[in-house]
């Protein structure tokens, strides 16, 4: 009788995950190239660090001016930890804001724009707005595995300076007829690059017996172009998908705090103070 009733308890149980895990079918599909305006980034020894309209100060972003984990202290205790929040993942580095705040960058930038008598370099061209970076838009690393930055959550940064990415990115931003909700067209193109793009570029090094990647791009701009997706084309199934996302993100970060807890008590109750 006691395994009966275990047994079903496990069925319920399992039921229930069953429950949980299932999505909505994503019955829309399309190319990358309808459903967003793909570019590649611009090579910045090219160009001034000016707006082609305004002639605003203009900064660029590389791979290396992002955290891809937030800045943050092992646990030591439970009561004083914080979560890490979605928003803080793979957001820019604070050294990197620090120099944008102080000027520094703009000086650097600025050296870099002209001559020995102070001229602005005419072998350079000036940058046109419509490349500047928006909230909507999603980055792919193209140099090395792939890796996607959403921009959601910099749209801080956007407000107030001029930001523009390198060519070892590329951008996609959604096009207006399709009026998708920013974190789930970010959310579906981060699983993407973190399953389908990631597979494929490992594929390649092994076919190739390749070690070192420096040489070429990871992904194929064409290729990405003509890449299918699937989604979910109801606004209000987006912000559902997101809504359970983000929930299941804070339960898993909440389990990491009471492991790092537990570890730390562990490491307290076997610990001799000399």
């Amino acid at each position: 009788m006691l395994l009966l009733l275990l047994l079903g308890g496990e069925e319920k149980n399992q039921h229930k995950n069953e429950e949980e895990t299932d999505l909505p079918e994503a019955d829309k599909t399309d190319t990358l190239e309808n459903l967003f305006d793909i570019r590649l980034g611009l090579i910045e020894d090219r160009y001034l660090h000016l707006t082609k309209e305004k002639q605003e100060p203009i900064y660029f972003i590389t791979a290396k001016s992002f955290a891809n984990v937030p800045e943050k202290e092992r646990v030591k205790d439970y009561n004083d930890s914080k979560l890490i929040e979605l928003r803080q993942v793979k957001t820019l580095l604070s050294s990197w804001i620090k120099k944008l705040e102080n000027g520094i960058l703009k000086a650097e930038n600025d050296k870099k724009d002209r001559d020995e008598m102070g001229n602005l370099l005419s072998e350079k061209t000036y940058i046109k707005e419509k490349r500047l970076l928006e909230k909507e838009d999603f980055l792919i690393a193209i140099r090395g595995e792939p890796r996607g930055y959403s921009m959601f959550h910099l749209q801080d940064v956007f407000e107030n300076y001029n930001i523009v990415y390198t060519h070892y990115f590329v951008r996609l931003r959604p096009r207006d007829n399709f009026g998708f909700d920013t974190e789930y067209i970010h959310l579906i193109l981060e699983q993407l690059t973190k399953r389908k793009l990631v597979e494929e570029f490992r594929k390649i090094l092994a076919d190739k017996g390749l070690k070192s990647y420096a040489s070429f791009n990871s992904i194929s701009i064409d290729r990405l172009r003509s890449t299918k997706i699937k989604y979910h084309p109801e606004k209000e199934t987006q912000i559902k998908i997101i809504e359970r996302y983000k929930n299941e993100y804070d339960k898993t970060q909440k389990q990491n705090l009471n492991f790092y807890q537990l570890e730390e008590n562990i490491y307290r109750s076997i610990s001799i103070n000399d």
